[in-house]
Formats: structure tokens, sequence, C-alpha cells
């Protein structure tokens, strides 16, 4: 399965990385997170976009539905369960 993920994590920076003692980790960690913190309060980052391109890519609930049905073991049953789970995110 293929990932879309922007992040690359060459050699160098996975070695700094596993050095690390849990306080440098906690901060490592904490400049991350308020970096993306920034991005999303300066609209970089649009979640209504990315939903709106996931639905725009075909991704509808009974392309959902039909895919979920060929699964070995979920009956109709489960499969209408979880279709309303589905639903409630396309409400």
């Amino acid at each position: 399965m293929e990932e879309n993920n922007p992040i690359v994590l060459d050699r160098t920076t996975y070695k700094r990385i596993k050095a690390m003692d849990r306080k440098q980790m906690e901060i490592c960690l904490t400049n991350i997170y308020n970096s993306a913190l920034n991005d999303a309060k300066n609209g970089e980052i649009e979640t209504a976009e990315a939903n709106t391109a996931e639905v725009s890519c075909g991704v509808t609930p009974d392309a959902i539905r039909e895919a979920i049905s060929g699964v070995k073991g979920i009956g109709e049953a489960r499969l209408n369960d979880i279709m309303e789970a589905v639903s409630k995110l396309f409400a």
C-alpha cells in the first residue's frame, strides 16, 4: 500500500533521533507540534480542503460499501453497522 507521506526521514536524521534521550525527544516533538500549529494558524494546512479532495477523488459511501462487502467475514449486519458509522462522516 502506497502512502502519500510528505515527510522524508533521511538516515542522518533517523540516527540523530534514535540517539536522543527522553528530554531531547520531548523538545524535538514540542518543536514539531508548535511548527504544525503555526502552519495551521497561518492557513497552510486546510482540513476542509483535504476533506473536499478526498470526496472529489471518488470516495463515496457506495464505493466504501462495495469495498468492505468483499472482505471475508463481514456479513450484512456488520456491513450495515459500519456503513452507519461511515455515513456520519459524509453528513
